[in-house]
């Protein structure tokens, strides 16, 4: 059993990183309806969770399970969704999204996988290098020399482009 304030503290961060949460599961997916449904799904499985969870680290768990859950989901392949649940301008509300994702992605997909997905996860989900940290098992310090890194080499090939 959970007290009250604990859960009102849960569901305050639940609410305050909707929006986060479900642009990361956006830009991993591609689809609106999924992301949602994802999202859905790592708030359930983290409340289910939550004797286990520290308050001070809920946030990076409730991002490390949806993490999950789109790998899993990626993995798979059910990536389809049924005619109905495309609402009548569903598809155009997500055109510009997915053009914006794809053109992330384009640039991303230039840099090694770990430098790429801790800037997703900075620039694109708003993570702290601290969570991210959580997230991923990895240092701060090493999260830190990432995302620098990457940074750089981002720097480097947007200069090349325009240059060419």
């Amino acid at each position: 059993m959970i007290s009250r304030f604990r859960r009102k503290n849960t569901d305050k961060i639940i609410e305050e990183n909707l929006q986060g949460l479900l642009r990361f599961a956006f830009f991993r997916l591609r689809s609106m309806q999924m992301a949602e449904d994802a999202v859905n799904e790592a708030v359930v499985r983290s409340l289910d969770n939550i004797n286990h969870i520290s308050e001070r680290n809920f946030k990076a768990y409730l991002y490390k399970t949806l993490h999950h859950i789109c790998i899993d989901t990626l993995r798979s392949g059910n990536l389809t969704l049924p005619l109905e649940s495309v609402g009548e301008y569903g598809c155009q509300e997500e055109e510009p999204l997915l053009e914006e994702a794809e053109r992330i992605d384009n640039l991303l997909d230039k840099l090694p996988q770990r430098m790429s997905e801790v800037i997703k996860m900075k620039v694109v989900d708003g993570l702290s290098f601290v969570e991210i940290s959580l997230l991923s098992d990895t240092p701060v310090s090493t999260v830190k020399s990432r995302f620098k890194s990457g940074m750089d080499k981002l720097r480097e090939l947007i200069k090349t482009l325009s240059d060419g």
